[in-house]
C-alpha cells in the first residue's frame, strides 16, 4: 500500500563495510513508519547477500555471513523495502551514508532511489552544537535523557527505533 503524502519513515541500514564503491553491501535494513508523532508500523530484513563482511563491520553490528544464510534474497528484501517506503519522506541518522548504500542497491536492480531524506545527524549538529559528538547514542542521551538499552545496539531495527524516538522528541520540541 503506497504511503500517503507527507508520510515519514525512519530507516537504518547495516552494511558489510563502509563503501559500496569497494563492493560493500547492505546486509540489513529497518524502516519505521511515524504518524502523528507515534510509531505505527515496523519492517526489517536481514539480506542473504553474496559478499564478504569486513571484520570491523562485524565487530560493530555482530552480523556474520552465517547469520545471513537462508534470509531473503536481495531482490526479495529490496522489493519489501521499496514497497514500505514508497512515496515517504525518509529520516535517518547520517542519511548520506544510508542513501549512498540504498542508491547502490537500487542501481544493482536497475531502479532509481528518489525518496526525499532528512538527516537527524545534521539536525542535531545544528540544534545542539555544544555536544562534543553527535553519534546516535550521544544525541539520544541529550534528547531522550538516556540511551535506550538493548543487546541489539548497532542493529538496524534498534537504531531506527532510537532515531524515531529522537525525531519525535525533536519535532515536538522544535520551538525550544
Amino acid at each position: 500500500m503506497p504511503n500517503q503524502p507527507g508520510t515519514l519513515v525512519v530507516i537504518d541500514t547495516e552494511t558489510s563495510g563502509l563503501s559500496p564503491a569497494h563492493g560493500d553491501r547492505v546486509i540489513e535494513w529497518a524502516a519505521i513508519r511515524i504518524q502523528e508523532h507515534k510509531i505505527t508500523e515496523k519492517a526489517s530484513s536481514l539480506i542473504d547477500v553474496p559478499c564478504r563482511i569486513q571484520a570491523g563491520a562485524t565487530a560493530t553490528h555482530g552480523i556474520t555471513l552465517e547469520a545471513l544464510k537462508g534470509q531473503p534474497s536481495p531482490l526479495e528484501a529490496w522489493e519489501k523495502f521499496s514497497n514500505f517506503v514508497e512515496g515517504a519522506v525518509l529520516i535517518a541518522h547520517n542519511a548520506a551514508f544510508d542513501k549512498r548504500f540504498i542508491s547502490h542497491e537500487y542501481s544493482l536492480r536497475g531502479w532509481h532511489f528518489s525518496n526525499e531524506m532528512i538527516c537527524t545527524l545534521k539536525m542535531a549538529r545544528h540544534r545542539y552544537p555544544h555536544l562534543g559528538r553527535h553519534r546516535l547514542p550521544d544525541v539520544a542521551r541529550w534528547v531522550l535523557g538516556e540511551v535506550p538499552q538493548s543487546e541489539k545496539l548497532h542493529r538496524a531495527l534498534y537504531d531506527a527505533e532510537v532515531t524515531a524516538r529522537i525525531w519525535i522528541a525533536m519535532s515536538q520540541n522544535y520551538n525550544e
